[in-house]
């Protein structure tokens, strides 16, 4: 028999698949099992939103690697736009997990859920195999031309794609996604702007001025409805620019001012041989701030529109040393007032002494405060030596600019800087303990050190949290529990509890169960905390709650007390709101064992 002919065959006969092939109703294993994980663990909320079990994605594709973290799945393009369950769901779970072969597969032995929608997905998850294999896959699949869920206008097309979509796409490094689109047939009404003000040709333009000069070029020649009048403008690859000139495409002197920004000095140059539009002083402007040396050289010694102070500025403040000394040396417009201070709070040292050096610029107490702040201890150091005072009235301290700004603190502090509790905020926030160690060594007696703990929870700066309640006897708040156990930090759960055992109440078990934070929920119930019973009867037979439903059930049980369990049991599957065969597949094997205890009590009596 022709392999082909076999396999239809068995698969018309489902006990007989079920046998060779592994399969339900003719589905292999793993395709089963992606339906059934979607069908038994996936619950649609009142937002019309997926929330998903917390043994979903073992379920739905077992011993892999997922590649992302799913979060709450929105409506679209995973729900039917009802807002209802999507049978489609296991086929579009497949392609955001970038599971390729379950995708292929899925596909293959229900058709019935393929759909355009699953290769517009593919595609704006930068799923670039699964589309490719779609696509390919059409010819036999022609569900695979279905449009479902996206909204169709007055004027007869799709929205397919967001505002954004395009521009993303043209942005990537490769033109993967764009060969992709061109065999998808994309076209000029796919995508919908976010509101009225931006029309159709603006997007264009915005993605043709962020593209890579290959996917700009593709776009060009395989979308000619992405082509605007001045298109020329915004292209930044010569071999593109040549393109369109010969075409007869007008530009303005926004094309050698943008060319000149970005860099690209070879578009600047033909612009100048082969255009008349010229530029404006924003080319040198830009071209200076971005560190484009060459592309400046070449304006100044080849084009009269010059720049504004605005070049030195942005080379000095960007830290373009060459680029400044350049300026300096053949330019006459010079900087603003005080733009060393700026350069000081980069770090700019190299820039801000050869500043210096001229004896032509200067810089305010700002400079210090400036480089201090951001954690530059040897501008710091450098601009103190020259005699510059440290603020008078404190800085806000930015802890997260530099990997251990303590030198720098340490520094202020011995030139008698006054120092503001915003430090130990900023602190907190970076999570550094050798500088929250060093400030509350010199807290004034108007200082709550429970502030500080108060701080360093809100910030979650777990080290910092440790430190403090190793050696700080600080009050602690409910908060702060609730904290450590949504980041399951039990450790320091465990330290709260220990010093206030009152903040163990019930609510904390049952924000646990709500949020599926199953380790915190096994801690809990370790440790005491909460009432399994209500619990279970709030969220038993909701699809998204199997795993903590099973976690908690135990904890239901009483070790003697039999006929108590077992009516309990039988007043959860009496509930009206809830889904009994979800009920069910959590609570079958302990309602039998129950009885079974309590048949044996009543044999005794």
């Amino acid at each position: 028999m022709e392999p082909a002919i076999f396999r239809s065959v068995v698969l018309q006969q489902p006990d007989i698949a079920t046998i060779i092939f592994g399969s339900h109703d003719g589905v292999p294993e793993d395709v089963h099992a992606a339906i059934t994980a979607c069908r038994d663990l996936v619950e649609v909320d009142a937002s019309g939103c997926y929330k998903y079990d917390a043994s979903f994605r073992q379920a739905f594709a077992p011993d892999t690697e997922w590649s992302n973290e799913l979060g709450t799945l929105p409506s679209s393009p995973y729900l039917r736009r009802d807002g209802q369950y999507d049978d489609r769901l296991p086929v579009h779970m497949a392609i955001v997990g970038g599971f390729a072969h379950l995708t292929k597969r899925i596909v293959r032995f229900r058709p019935d859920l393929a759909s355009e929608d699953a290769i517009i997905l593919a595609v704006t998850e930068r799923r670039l195999e699964i589309a490719d294999l779609l696509l390919n896959a059409r010819p036999t699949v022609p569900e695979l031309y279905r449009r479902i869920n996206f909204p169709h206008r007055s004027d007869g097309s799709d929205q397919r794609f967001s505002d954004l979509f395009l521009h993303d796409m043209m942005a990537k490094k490769d033109v993967k996604g764009l060969q992709l689109l061109v065999r998808f047939g994309l076209r000029p009404n796919d995508f919908d702007a976010p509101d009225r003000s931006v029309t159709r040709e603006k997007m264009f333009q915005r993605a043709i001025w962020d593209a890579t000069v290959e996917n700009a070029t593709l776009a060009v020649g395989c979308f000619p409805w992405l082509i605007y009048p001045r298109i020329l403008d915004d292209v930044a690859g010569l071999s593109l620019v040549q393109t369109l000139h010969e075409r007869g495409f007008e530009c303005s002197t926004a094309a050698m001012d943008k060319a000149a920004a970005k860099g690209h000095l070879e578009v600047v140059q033909f612009l100048h041989t082969h255009r008349s539009e010229g530029c404006t002083v924003r080319a040198m402007d830009n071209a200076a701030s971005n560190g484009h040396l060459e592309v400046v050289q070449f304006l100044h010694t080849h084009r009269s529109e010059g720049c504004t102070v605005k070049a030195l500025d942005g080379a000095i403040a960007s830290g373009h040393l060459d680029v400044v000394r350049f300026l300096i040396e053949h330019r006459s417009e010079g900087a603003s007032l005080n733009i060393l201070d700026v350069a000081a709070g980069y770090g700019h040292l190299e820039v801000v002494q050869y500043l210096d050096g001229l004896g032509s610029f200067g810089c305010t107490v700002n400079a210090v405060d400036s480089a201090a702040i951001h954690g530059h201890l040897d501008l710091t150091t450098y601009l103190l030596s020259l005699g510059y005072p440290v603020g008078i009235l404190g800085v806000a301290w930015d802890s997260a600019a530099a990997p251990e700004p303590l030198d720098v603190v340490q520094l202020f502090v011995g030139y008698g800087m006054p120092w503001r509790f915003e430090w130990i905020e900023e602190a907190c926030a970076a999570n550094n303990v050798p500088l929250i160690q060093f400030f509350c060594g010199h807290l004034d007696d108007y200082d709550d050190p429970d502030d500080v703990l108060d701080e360093a929870i809100r910030r979650k700066a777990w080290d910092v949290v440790r430190n403090l309640l190793a050696y700080s006897t600080a009050e602690i708040s409910l908060d702060a529990l609730q904290s450590a156990l949504d980041g399951c930090h039990f450790d320091v759960a465990t330290q709260i509890l220990r010093r206030r055992p009152a903040l163990g109440d019930d609510e904390c078990l049952r924000e646990a169960v709500i949020d599926q934070n199953v380790e915190a929920v096994r801690f809990l119930l370790a440790a005491g905390i909460g009432q399994p019973r209500d619990c279970l009867v709030e969220f038993a037979g909701r699809r998204d709650h199997v795993t903590t439903s099973k976690l908690l059930l135990p904890y239901c049980m009483d070790a003697v007390n039999h006929v108590d369990n077992f009516n309990f049991l039988l007043d959860l599957v009496a509930r009206p709101k809830c889904h009994r065969p979800t009920l069910l597949r959590v609570i079958t094997t302990e309602l039998a064992h129950q009885g079974h205890k309590v048949s044996q009590t009543m044999q005794l009596r």
